[in-house]
């Protein structure tokens, strides 16, 4: 970790960003958690040792080393090991310290601690980044110092929000860098604001109706919405700014983008669908942006030495949608990100002709998630790719043939968290194939075209996978029938998400995947559009004791599966859309009887208004969502169904 550039504290906790912006999460009482450990361990320990002596004898003990030998670590480290979530490090110094191994998952579990909302596809120096800023409320390095909160609060002015500093640089920007601002801000909020339309933009020279330069109209919004402003406490307010901005294809000048550097917290540009052919040369010039978006663009491989300049700052690049393509050389350049970690390649007619640009990827240590979908990779070799330390997720989506090989590479990227190989075709794979080597392997994604009966007994091999998705089973049902037949399922002993799309699935395979008791969501939607979607006949359910989510939609629920269904002790949500069901609605009733039920959706079956006295049980219970909605049906206007709402109502449910 390089020089600390902030911190926080939560609970046993220290969130580090260092200058280099990498993230670490650092146990505070060190020495007291290396005794706790070795209590787990079994190992005997003098209560006056200190710290470096525990740690090292608790690193020897734990990697099998019955003396205090020298052993080979990261740079500036002499020796590790590693125990549950933790790495215990000893440095060249000899001091100890805890680290969390999995950074992103303990920011996001400190996250949900602290009621702090995020979006899953963060990466960990932007979500690290947010936990600090959320614990210290507020952004540690523009908080106002404390010799100076006296002058802020003298000098806050309500009706003149904005610094000198500030409105001089709005003044500053070309037209063009204005409109791209006030159009990123939401054309919605201008014209709110002032009840005036929105500024148009001809050949870079902007209409308005109002003067985007006088500070009586402008300051105020340019402030709340750009630049933050400094409150009547002396804070930094800038919780309604824009982090991320986009250059619509209007705007041709580029000149002086070199001053949206001004806005601390811009942490994203997109030039997406602006109709051009290489990386601008001023993007070399945005050294404090983040978070850059090329995609639907004529870009060629060939002009990506431009990145090379955002070395130091650059995090997720996205290059979707172009025309790389390119030699492996090309590529050469995106070698440089050293803190870049998301990066999407998809859709860029990628080819035999640059076989070896994974090479080139595999030298960007930081990569943690990486997009190379729709691209033509057989005859690729994927395994420079085990060499990526933080590689969590990998989408190869349409884009290389399964083969074992493939399977083997893939398998030596021993953090892999997600992999996508939805819409390849399937070569031979050994029917004895052992992916017991994924053993972070949590989500996998495929089609029913990328399946055969090889590759499911080497799936259910995989020892830790959590949720497992086949779409688009309908349309090779009869292959998929035979082929999921065969499928041990219930070796996936830590599955917790299954879905099945439109599979057409016998008797045993519901039998086999009913084994799995960890299952919480199971999604076995069949489907109208394709003919005989085949019943639930037999649904012997009383393992899934987990279960909190089931989705039969399309599919003919026979009384029988009802009545399992409805012992099942964790069901939260019921979907049976379209199921055709022609048994007696009393018998749907036992539904009410599932101790969780909030959602229930029965929309698309045949009911009529005598049926609704069924119904009413549903009614008792608490924040129950009830979904009975046909198409083309009259029953909202019966006074039967108003009497049955009314009902829902008074208990705090939903009919609809």
């Amino acid at each position: 970790m390089s020089k600390i550039k902030k911190s926080a504290s939560y609970e046993n906790f220290v969130i580090e960003q260092g200058n280099d912006n990498k993230i670490s999460i650092t146990l505070k009482n060190t020495k007291q958690a290396l005794r706790e450990i070795a209590d787990k361990l079994g190992m005997e320990y003098e209560s006056d040792w200190n710290t470096q002596s525990l740690g090292s004898k608790l690193i020897n003990h734990i990697n099998g080393v019955s003396r205090n030998v020298q052993m080979e670590g990261a740079e500036g480290v002499k020796k590790s090991a590693k125990y549950g979530n933790f790495v215990i490090e000893q440095a060249e110094n000899n001091s100890i310290s805890i680290t969390c191994d999995n950074t992103k998952e303990g920011l996001r579990q400190i996250s949900g601690e602290i009621g702090m909302v995020y979006e899953s596809d963060w990466n960990t120096q932007y979500l690290g980044n947010k936990v600090i800023n959320f614990i210290n409320e507020g952004d540690t390095t523009r908080k106002v110092k404390s010799s100076n909160k006296d002058i802020a609060k003298k000098e806050f002015d309500e009706n003149n929000l904005i610094s000198d500093e500030d409105w001089n640089w709005w003044v500053s920007l070309s037209d063009s860098l204005k409109y791209m601002l006030l159009k990123s801000n939401g054309e919605w909020r201008f014209e709110d604001e002032f009840e005036e339309d929105f500024p148009t933009l001809v050949d870079d020279e902007i209409t308005c109706e109002i003067d985007l330069n006088d500070r009586s109209i402008m300051g105020n919004f340019v402030a709340t919405n750009f630049t933050g402003y400094y409150d009547e406490e002396g804070n930094l307010d800038h919780s309604d700014i824009l982090i991320s901005v986009s250059f619509p294809d209007e705007v041709f000048d580029y000149s002086g983008i070199e001053k949206l550097t001004h806005l601390k917290f811009l942490e994203g540009i997109s030039f997406s669908y602006v109709n051009i052919e290489s990386i601008p040369e001023c993007v070399g010039k945005l050294t404090t942006i983040t978070d850059f978006d090329f995609s639907r663009n004529e870009i060629t491989a060939d002009t990506l030495g431009e990145l090379s300049s955002l070395a130091n700052n650059l995090q997720v690049l996205n290059l979707s949608s172009n025309l790389l393509a390119g030699t492996a050389e090309d590529y050469e350049p995106l070698t440089k990100l050293s803190q870049l970690n998301t990066l999407d390649l998809s859709s860029n007619n990628i080819g035999e002709n640059a076989k070896g640009f994974l090479e080139k990827i595999a030298q960007i240590e930081s990569l943690e998630d990486l997009d190379l979908s729709f691209n033509a990779l057989d005859g690729h070799d994927f395994s420079p790719l085990s060499r990526l330390p933080e590689l969590l997720e990998l989408n190869l989506r349409y884009c290389v043939t399964i083969t074992d090989d493939l399977l083997k590479a893939l398998s030596s990227c021993t953090e892999l968290r997600k992999l996508d190989l939805s819409g390849n075709e399937v070569a031979v794979v050994k029917r004895d194939l052992d992916l017991s080597q994924f053993t972070s392997l949590k989500e996998l994604v495929l089609e029913g075209k990328s399946i055969s009966v090889e590759l499911l007994s080497a799936i259910v091999t995989i020892p830790n996978l959590e949720k497992l998705t086949i779409d688009g089973c309908g349309y090779y049902r009869e292959k998929i029938r035979s082929d999921f037949e065969e499928t041990k399922w219930s070796k996936l002993t830590h599955l917790k998400e299954l879905t099945l799309e439109y599979a057409d699935i016998s008797v045993n395979s519901l039998a086999e995947i009913a084994k799995i008791s960890s299952l919480e969501t199971l999604k076995l939607n069949g489907s109208d559009g394709i003919k005989g979607s085949n019943a639930i006949e037999q649904f012997d359910c009383e393992a899934l004791v987990n279960l909190r989510s089931l989705d039969l939609s399309d599919r003919p629920v026979s009384a029988a599966a009802l009545a399992k269904i409805a012992t099942l002790p964790s069901l939260e949500s019921l979907r049976l859309i379209n199921t055709s069901i022609d048994i007696s609605w009393a018998e749907v009733a036992l539904l009410a009887q599932l101790p969780k039920l909030s959602h229930l959706s029965l929309s698309g079956n045949n009911i009529t208004v005598e049926q609704f006295g069924c119904l009413e049980i549903f009614a008792k219970k608490d924040s129950l969502y009830l979904g009975i909605t046909s198409w083309g049906d009259e029953l909202k206007e019966r006074e039967e169904y108003t009497k049955l709402k009314a009902l829902f109502e008074e208990s705090g449910s939903h009919l609809s």
